[in-house]
């Protein structure tokens, strides 16, 4: 089956000009294979802090050697109703008449704020903002990570950083130079810069000392208790109240190292905030991708449940089926809000999980999905719950075109033995 449209170029992700409320979040040029029309999809996202009714963008279109052709092309988004860190404009095709087309620059000239208020902006600087660096990825250490979330909250995934005069808290959120905390969750600026690393590599070390401590008394306080009736058959004259006494007293000390070995500092400030058709399959590791044209990145806040998946951790489930539904329930749901129209599904081997992904390849490279699964699976604690469940997850990609292919690549999915997760 033949591809509708081809992609010919994609711009830098996540263009930026100091002081503007809008960041280029992605763009891509297609080619109609049918008409052989040339079009740009663009995605932006509101990084101001007053909601946005329209948009005047400049496109300058080039040939293949990267010469501009023509005149510049204007082109407004109207009747938009864009909040703060709303997303807009993947779904508003911009034709060029030039069908030798294939590549282009772009700016943002003018933004029309709902109060009436207007942002201009004739120079043009646009340069794409540092990639964001995913928190284990940055740190190269799960613990040290866990570490991290305890210190400031278990919704922290990317590093923090600063440019062009916006900073990006460790939930993943944009926020002005002029805010002090993060208008999503609460964190201070200043705090998240005071880090100190190699404090926070003993309060590593610590807590995991405490921990190893904690599952020695305990395994020593099974064995004993395993051990207790051979030495009461043993010993009959000792007095019958006395073992299950020192059960009791087992028991109870056990319980207390536990309690110290897993307490937690609270968090310093803020509050937890909520590719080609039949691809192969991958292992899951972390991945930095971010999302071209048309396509949903990742920067939103990831669940605040560290280490377990829709309440579930601790919890045994009733089959092993049940026990991956459970775990990646959040996973799906974020997956759906972060890259609509994909759908999530998974097939058990043993101890292999595989999870399917079907998604819109005219949104998504397999890179940049893999990247983004990645980051939910973790942000989730979708992960680390299989992980501890004893299972290792690998992916599956399913990447379609169209309404039709799409429809055939789920019905191969379920001839793979793939279950679909649905809310």
């Amino acid at each position: 089956m033949s591809e509708r449209y081809a992609r010919l170029f994609a711009l830098p992700e996540n263009l930026y000009q100091p002081g503007s409320p809008v960041m280029i979040l992605a763009g891509a040029l297609l080619k109609d294979n049918q008409t052989g029309g040339i079009l740009a999809l663009m995605k932006f996202k509101n990084v101001g802090t007053k909601p946005i009714r329209g948009l005047k963008v400049r496109f300058f279109p080039q040939d293949l050697t990267g010469i501009d052709l023509d005149q510049p092309l204007e082109h407004q988004y109207l009747d938009l109703n864009a909040a703060r860190d709303g997303e807009f404009g993947q779904k508003e095709p911009v034709a060029f008449p030039n069908a030798i087309t294939r590549a282009f620059r772009v700016e943002v000239f003018q933004v029309v704020f709902a109060d009436g208020t207007l942002w201009n902006q004739e120079q043009n600087q646009w340069a794409p903002m540092p990639p964001l660096q995913a928190l284990e990825t940055a740190l190269g250490d799960k613990e040290l990570c866990k570490e991290y979330q305890i210190l400031y909250g278990a919704n922290c995934r990317v590093m923090p950083q600063e440019d062009k005069g916006l900073w990006r808290c460790t939930c993943g959120a944009w926020n002005m130079e002029s805010e002090a905390n993060c208008h999503a969750c609460g964190k201070n600026l200043d705090q998240l810069k005071a880090l100190d690393m190699e404090q926070l590599k003993a309060s590593r070390d610590a807590r995991l000392t405490r921990e190893q401590q904690a599952m020695a008394a305990q395994q020593a306080a099974q064995q004993a208790a395993a051990s207790a009736p051979a030495q009461a058959s043993s010993k009959g004259n000792r007095p019958q109240w006395l073992i299950p006494g020192i059960a009791a007293l087992l028991v109870v000390l056990v319980g207390v190292g536990v309690f110290f070995a897993n307490r937690e500092k609270p968090a310093s400030s803020g509050s937890s905030s909520s590719s080609g058709s039949g691809g192969g399959t991958q292992s899951a590791a972390s991945d930095d991708s971010g999302t071209s044209a048309a396509a949903d990145d990742s920067s939103s806040a990831a669940s605040d449940d560290s280490g377990s998946a829709s309440g579930s951790s601790g919890s045994v489930a009733a089959s092993d089926e049940d026990f991956v539904r459970d775990a990646l329930h959040d996973f799906s749901l974020e997956m759906e809000e972060y890259a609509p129209g994909t759908t999530v599904a998974f097939s058990l081997d043993g101890s292999s999980v595989t999870l399917g992904l079907l998604a819109d390849q005219s949104q998504f490279t397999d890179d940049e999905i893999m990247g983004l699964a990645n980051e939910i699976l973790y942000g989730t604690g979708a992960s680390d719950f299989l992980a501890d469940g004893g299972f290792e997850i690998f992916f599956h990609l399913f990447l379609y075109d169209n309404d039709q292919q799409m429809k055939d690549l789920q019905d191969e999915m379920v001839d793979q033995g793939f279950t679909v997760l649905e809310d």
